[in-house]
């Protein structure tokens, strides 16, 4: 599945609802809130789904507050749950058990289990955060202007980089880790 594949469900979606893995680190918050930020920023009802809260150390990053453990199911009327950093339905920071709707899933992990009708799973990608961005770009957010959304993101995908990479020292780290 193309990203534009990924922007054009994210478009005609009303609700989207975002979720990550449990005991979640930098690459899944960084990754979700970029995400949060954009989809906020194109007007779209979108809202975090965990049922764990945010370290301290990432609650820097903008609506870090929305991740706090209290709403765990999609709110009534989602129409898209895109999960973010998550290998597998069990680590799911959310109860999806109830949604009948469609689940996005978007990872770089190589033992993705592709349990999403739709799985963008990149293992060149040295974290979910590099694959946001591009949605992001994709999505017509151009980063250009660094407004204060656009920053928002940028600190959000940098946090998920930094943190994935071990500040740029592993060995998954490649030229378009760097551009980004």
């Amino acid at each position: 599945m193309s990203l534009h594949a990924i922007k054009e469900e994210i478009l005609k979606s009303k609700r989207i609802g975002l979720s990550l893995h449990t005991s979640p680190d930098g690459d899944a918050i960084g990754s979700t809130l970029a995400l949060l930020n954009a989809l906020r920023y194109l007007r779209k009802d979108s809202y975090i789904i965990s049922r764990d809260v945010i370290s301290d150390n990432l609650s820097f990053l903008s609506l870090s507050n929305e991740v706090d453990g209290n709403l765990t199911e999609p709110k009534l009327n989602t129409d898209l749950v895109i999960v973010l950093d998550c290998g597998n339905v069990d680590r799911i920071s959310a109860d999806l058990s109830n949604y009948a709707g469609k689940i996005i899933n978007i990872d770089h992990h190589i033992s993705n289990e592709n349990y999403g009708a739709i799985n963008y799973i990149d293992i060149s990608a040295a974290s979910t955060c590099e694959i946001v961005y591009l949605l992001v770009k994709e999505l017509g957010i151009k980063f250009e202007d660094k407004t204060d959304v656009e920053l928002a993101i940028g600190k959000a995908v940098y946090t998920g980089i930094v943190t994935d990479t071990g500040s740029f020292r592993h060995s998954n780290v490649t030229s378009r880790t760097h551009e980004i």
